[in-house]
């Protein structure tokens, strides 16, 4: 079993408790069928070091595992199911121990597929994903650790292999305010993106920092 708490003193100053394994996989059960759909899009506010973002992670490479005949093809859905995952924490130990598992599993179940053919290039696009989606910040503020407004990247497969990233502010996502609209393109939401990338393979996507 993992630890739950850190310390005494991170209980104490941040409420620092993480979720036991045993909770995390009967809370996701209750959403087993999104959970085991590759693009469905999961944010946890306080995600700790990633005790529910790995077991949905598990979840959603064990369903793409009918695509690594193709080498090609399973790192496209590699990539959407890493793409789909959001974290904000507050401690950047976390942060940084929530990325890096995240990475190094979804490396290693790459490497276990492909050995010596595992693309070394793709393994440094799924590493900078979980920088840009798991960020350092404070989900009741809706500020990052440097007082800037937390940002997200929405990352949307348009055609083939080329990926349309647009980026917005977290602040307007969970406004109720807005308007909801069943237009795909638009992320279901009527507010504008704080930026718009040109679409390029999602080998490339590190290119545009």
């Amino acid at each position: 079993m993992k630890q739950q708490i850190k310390s005494r003193d991170r209980v104490v100053k941040h409420g620092e408790v993480f979720t036991s394994d045993r909770e995390v996989n009967n809370m996701l059960l209750l959403v087993k069928d999104e959970v085991e759909r590759p693009e469905s899009t999961f944010l946890e506010p306080a995600c700790g070091d990633g005790n529910f973002l790995i077991e949905i992670l598990k979840r959603k490479l064990d369903v793409i595992s009918v695509y690594k005949r193709s080498q090609l093809e399973y790192e496209k859905w590699c990539f959407i199911c890493a793409s789909s995952l959001y974290g904000v924490e507050i401690m950047l130990d976390n942060v940084c121990d929530c990325r890096k598992r995240l990475s190094d599993y979804t490396i290693k179940v790459y490497r276990n597929i492909y050995k010596k053919k595992a693309n070394k290039d793709f393994e440094e696009v799924i590493k900078f994903i979980f920088e840009k989606n798991i960020l350092h910040g404070d989900a009741l503020t809706l500020l990052k650790s440097d007082g800037e407004p937390i940002r997200f990247s929405e990352w949307k497969l348009i055609t083939g292999s080329k990926v349309k990233r647009r980026d917005y502010y977290l602040s307007e996502l969970l406004d109720p305010s807005i308007k909801k609209i069943n237009d795909e393109d638009k992320l279901g939401i009527l507010s504008e993106p704080v930026a718009v990338y040109p679409a390029v393979s999602f080998m490339k996507v590190i290119e545009y920092v």
